[in-house]
């Protein structure tokens, strides 16, 4: 009888654990508001925090070594827990990445940057399931640009050379645009 009690309670607490994790689908910036702490982001963890209140919002900065902003996040709770309104990523002095967020998922537009602050994607979303995302080359051309179905399965798509002459998508992607984005 106890060793069915544990096995019955051992699986309930998994699956505790794994609704706390689904319902909590924000990304690792918030680990630090983990139970373990932000100790177990390696990067964010070695960053200087502040936070501001800024109208109805709570705003964290994110300040490297060299008390450079890398992060602003922007969230509804004094605790930290529901990221509201906008968020920004720096690098190298220069924005990076640029969205919003509601109720902790992702809305509307993001953009992200290209070292030489040239955008290099677009992403639409609708509380985290993407509706249409765009890439461009470093020139500023569009390089392809996709819809999304409410499932989050592409839908269609366009995708363009450097020319802007119509290719096969495999064409983006061996150029692996997405990743010289980061």
């Amino acid at each position: 009888m106890r060793l069915v009690f544990f096995i019955a309670f051992f699986c309930c607490g998994n699956i505790a654990v794994a609704q706390q994790v689904d319902n909590y689908k924000q990304d690792t910036t918030t680990l630090y508001q983990r139970a373990k702490g932000f100790s177990y982001d390696p990067i964010r963890s070695k960053w200087r925090q502040e936070v501001k209140k800024e109208g109805d919002l709570f705003v964290l900065n994110l300040y490297d070594k060299k008390d450079v902003l890398q992060e602003r996040i922007s969230f509804a709770d004094k605790d930290l827990l529901e990221r509201k309104g906008s968020y920004a990523r720096y690098q190298n002095g220069g924005i990076n990445e640029e969205g919003a967020y509601d109720k902790g998922y992702k809305v509307g537009e993001w953009k992200r940057y290209y070292p030489n602050k040239q955008l290099s994607e677009t992403v639409n979303y609708a509380y985290d399931k993407i509706g249409s995302r765009k890439l461009f080359y470093k020139d500023g051309k569009l390089a392809l640009e996709e819809v999304y179905s409410k499932s989050g399965t592409l839908a269609s798509g366009k995708y363009f050379d450097e020319q802007g002459n119509t290719v096969d998508s495999a064409y983006v992607i061996k150029l692996n645009l997405s990743s010289r984005t980061q």
